[in-house]
């Protein structure tokens, strides 16, 4: 005689179906970094690799300037720069503790930002360096804390 069937609530559960599932969902789970910007390159390289004004915080671009939709307002006498848009419902608030910005290589700067964007609003104070100048425009650096600014040359008007 053939094999017997097992009664239907007491048949064999296969295995297979579910653990082929946990080992998808583990190699999905341990192959992504989480974040949204770079992939396998150092936070700086990608930085350094962006073209648009803004702040960018560990990979991620918390206030993009945009010429349509932004403008800046720049200080001589507090030594600021701020970056919003339109309707002030997000802006980069950037003072620094001397002008004109350091060349590349040069001693860092004290910078304080204060920010309001869609993801929320903060305070840092922290020293960056320029780790580039190209056509009129600065990065400005702090490795520490993996956070940029890309802003333009600031240009104050001779009153």
């Amino acid at each position: 005689m053939g094999r017997k069937r097992a009664p239907r609530n007491k048949r064999r559960f296969n295995k297979w179906p579910v653990c082929l599932y946990i080992i998808l969902n583990m190699l999905f789970l341990f192959s992504c970094d989480g974040r949204e910007g770079p992939e396998k390159e150092s936070d700086i390289t990608y930085f350094i690799k962006q073209t648009d004004a803004g702040l960018y915080v560990k990979g991620a671009c918390l206030f993009r300037y945009t010429d349509t939709e932004c403008q800046t307002a720049m200080n001589a006498l507090r030594k600021m720069v701020r970056m919003q848009t339109d309707w002030q419902e997000s802006y980069v608030n950037i003072l620094f503790s001397f002008l004109p910005l350091p060349e590349e290589g040069a001693a860092a700067v004290q910078v304080k930002v204060l920010y309001k964007t869609e993801e929320g609003q903060g305070e840092v104070s922290l020293p960056m360096v320029t780790v580039k100048k190209q056509a009129g425009m600065y990065w400005l650096w702090n490795d520490e804390s993996k956070t940029g600014i890309i802003l333009a040359e600031p240009e104050f008007e001779k009153v």
